[in-house]
């Protein structure tokens, strides 16, 4: 097993411990960061993943690990495929947008 692979690896494992003992449908800490910057953020610029990376002070790759349980949530969207240019953009849904008000996240 390559070092990448173990980090990959580590990080997974990080995850499914933070996950352990919670419902299946409440969102680790990190989860919701990512949904607030996205609540929080008007400019487009601003959600681009390699602008989040850079705010949340997040590895790309887990940053997306985040998406990804977000989109797998439906309380966010990727916004790339309206667009010409190359970049990946994330924008919130209804349910994203209602996950932080009527949780009370801000």
């Amino acid at each position: 097993m390559s070092s990448t692979e173990k980090y990959e690896r580590a990080i997974r494992e990080s995850q499914h411990e933070v996950l352990r003992g919670r419902p299946s449908s409440e969102l680790a800490d990190e989860t919701l960061r990512v949904l607030i910057h996205l609540f929080k953020t008007d400019a487009r610029e601003d959600r681009d993943v390699g602008a989040m990376t850079t705010k949340l002070a997040m590895e790309q790759s887990l940053l997306q690990y985040h998406l990804e349980q977000l989109q797998k949530h439906q309380m966010v969207e990727n916004e790339s495929e309206r667009h010409l240019y190359s970049r990946t953009y994330w924008g919130l849904t209804p349910e994203g947008r209602k996950r932080v008000v009527e949780g009370k996240l801000i």
